[in-house]
């Protein structure tokens, strides 16, 4: 059976690679990379009157085996020291980093039978990482996804080569997502989650580090620690969106060459002794984030070349903490949809089935993280934007208590004015424990207010599980809900209170869903129409007012609710992933729910909940699907008790997953 390979951007760190067997089907251009950091015999191919290389090819052996071919060219960035243009070994360097290996696995993996052999050349003499020479050369043959053998000389060696043996072996995005005939997924091949975390537990290498699959948090302290520089983590995240993205669709506006500078500027912050919250960890923003330069077209036609000239708060305050901004993620037309569809950049897909929706407004983020392009996200949510694709994707996304987060930055294309009602941006991460440090980074009042406020959020009201005080909620008088999570609810209230939580049913504290979601529909409707020179029905100024007055009202009455509850768990949405509907927003519009036709727009109720009257819920994945689809729940807190909603989500997921 033939190989063929993905190939992305990929940076052979610490490592010296021959490519055997691939004469004439194999090229890696673009070694394009200072002087200073070139190794002594590709020198000489330095004829650019700015001195970088020259573009060359790395060439193997004759004989070829006809039926293997790269897909594209590979992009090569060279540290100090790589294989020359005839394919030949120069002196490698004396540290052997699992990023390198790692992301040659990303290019060289083979979806064929036939093997690629990996060989790492002989170390100079000097010292290994615990401090005693080693010499030789390990090589490592790859087949299809299931096999890795490798040559090892000593046993401290040898944890490091199973950790390396794991990342070749693990299935790669795309190419192996177990697709059916109909290419539809049957699993997803992401890990993600709590549980799991980058460090390496091999004994004798506690300091061996997977990039890919690690937390933001981590990340950032691996760089802080010198374990890999932030231009490594940049190159990786570039790797993956170049390797995984075709398909998807979710990273739809790119501005990587401003990403390789912003992570050299990392480092240099990380040299000068410097350790943000964030320090080099690369992500993507919603595209309805204002980047500077960056095009802001909420995926409408005419703003297609609408760029503005300042960041965003939340990006200027990312960027401050360290973060790495790679590009702009895929949304629905003015954000009014939970598909990511528009005109401008076409549909993003969701990574776990293609014939799905990955969820809106915010499903381009769901969709990167999904995929494991990135760790974190930042998205909107007004009607579910966050914590709608969230739970299509199983991943985490947390809406913040309106007002918590500024939002200046993240107005309709073009204008400059007040923020809107209801609207919150906020975070979203691949791991639970990303959320409260991506939002203790973004929160906090803007300029004017912050003069005379500052930001001090309570923490989690409840120190675990066990003493929790749950109201689960399965139905809504104003919509219709699935019977998958109406027992995905159940199963997760019998899992909390077999950890000692205090679960309720009902309570006659609960505000009139039907009433909050008439209300909140109104005032949704004249946000979204606002302008418009065809609106209909548009309401009074004294009219808002009255909504404003039960709002107000509503928040109250929630105050009262959560004295005697720490937090109400209920679905974010109706159903899990849907397939995509082409039209949604004609006035027949449906969702197939349980074989029943059901309104499209039907759907706002779940997550109207938390957003009228603003809230803070987290939503987080609690199980699979008998499809392989995510199920995921919001967790709703009291105003201002965020980390109390973070919390109790990271709890409910821990304990669902566990059960």
């Amino acid at each position: 059976m033939p190989a063929s390979f993905a190939v992305g951007t990929f940076e052979l760190t610490a490592l010296s690679v021959t490519l055997e067997r691939l004469r004439g089907h194999t090229r890696a251009t673009a070694l394009e990379c200072p002087p200073s950091r070139q190794p002594r015999r590709l020198r000489r191919h330095a004829d650019r009157a700015d001195g970088t290389c020259e573009r060359g090819s790395i060439h193997g052996p004759e004989d070829l085996t006809s039926s293997l071919h790269l897909s594209r060219p590979a992009r090569v960035r060279v540290p100090p020291v790589v294989a020359d243009h005839e394919g030949g070994v120069d002196q490698p360097a004396p540290k052997l980093d699992v990023v390198g290996l790692q992301h040659l696995a990303d290019v060289c993996e083979p979806v064929g039978q036939a093997p690629v052999h990996l060989v790492l050349a002989k170390r100079p003499s000097g010292l290994d990482r615990a401090g005693g020479e080693r010499q030789g050369e390990s090589a490592v043959t790859v087949w299809k996804n299931t096999e890795v053998q490798a040559g090892l000389e000593d046993q401290r060696f040898e944890a490091e080569w199973q950790l390396h043996a794991q990342i070749l072996q693990r299935n790669r995005p795309r190419d192996n997502l177990n697709a059916d005939a109909e290419g539809r997924i049957s699993a997803n091949p992401y890990s993600r989650g709590t549980e799991r975390n980058g460090m390496a537990q091999q004994p004798g290498d506690a300091s061996a580090f997977d990039p890919e699959h690690c937390s933001a948090g981590e990340l950032a302290q691996a760089i802080g620690q010198g374990r890999l520089s932030a231009r490594d983590a940049c190159e990786a995240a570039i790797a993956r969106i170049e390797a995984r993205d075709g398909a998807i669709n979710a990273v739809v506006v790119r501005d990587f060459d401003r990403a390789r500078q912003q992570a050299d500027d990392r480092d240099e912050r990380r040299a000068r002794g410097e350790r943000p919250p964030l320090l080099g960890v690369p992500m993507t923003v919603k595209e309805a984030i204002d980047v500077a330069g960056l095009p802001t077209t909420w995926g409408i036609a005419p703003f297609r070349d609408y760029r503005p000239k300042e960041d965003a708060v939340l990006v200027q305050r990312l960027k401050a903490a360290g973060a790495v901004i790679l590009g702009k993620t895929n949304v629905p037309v003015a954000l009014a949809d939970w598909q990511s569809f528009n005109p401008i950049y076409g549909r993003t897909v969701n990574p776990l089935d293609p014939s799905r929706s990955p969820g809106g407004s915010s499903g381009g983020s769901a969709a990167a993280l999904a995929a494991g392009m990135v760790a974190i996200e930042i998205g909107s949510d007004i009607g579910g934007s966050l914590r709608v694709p969230a739970t299509f994707c199983g991943v985490f996304a947390h809406k913040p208590t309106f007002g918590l987060v500024p939002n200046r930055g993240h107005g309709f294309p073009g204008t400059d004015g007040g923020g809107v009602e209801l609207a919150v941006a906020g975070p979203m991460t691949r791991h639970a424990a990303d959320l409260e440090l991506e939002l203790g980074v973004i929160a906090g009042p803007d300029v004017d207010v912050a003069t005379g406020y500052r930001l001090d959020l309570p923490a989690a009201r409840p120190q675990g599980l066990a003493g929790s005080r749950l109201l689960f909620l399965d139905t809504h008088p104003k919509v219709t809900t699935s019977t998958v999570l109406v027992e995905a609810v159940g199963r997760v209230a019998e899992a909390a209170e077999r950890a000692g939580a205090e679960v309720s049913r009902q309570s006659e504290l609960l505000p009139d869903l039907a009433a909050a979601h008439a209300a909140y529909n109104e005032m949704l409707g004249a946000i979204f129409t606002r302008g418009s020179p065809t609106a209909k029905d548009v309401i009074s100024a004294h009219r808002w007012m009255e909504l404003l007055d039960a709002q107000f009202r509503l928040r109250r009455q929630w105050r009262a609710l959560f004295g005697r509850f720490d937090a109400v768990v209920a679905p974010a949405f109706g159903t899990l992933a849907y397939r995509h509907v082409e039209n949604p927003n004609d006035p027949g519009a449906t969702l197939d729910i349980d074989g029943k036709a059901t309104p499209y727009f039907e759907q706002l109720a779940w997550p109207g909940i938390a957003t009228f009257p603003g809230l803070p819920a987290s939503a987080a994945p609690v199980g699979t699907s008998t499809e392989g689809l995510p199920i995921g729940l919001q967790v709703i807190a009291g105003f201002l008790q965020d980390r109390t909603a973070i919390a109790i989500a990271t709890w409910l997921h821990r304990e669902a997953s566990s059960s």
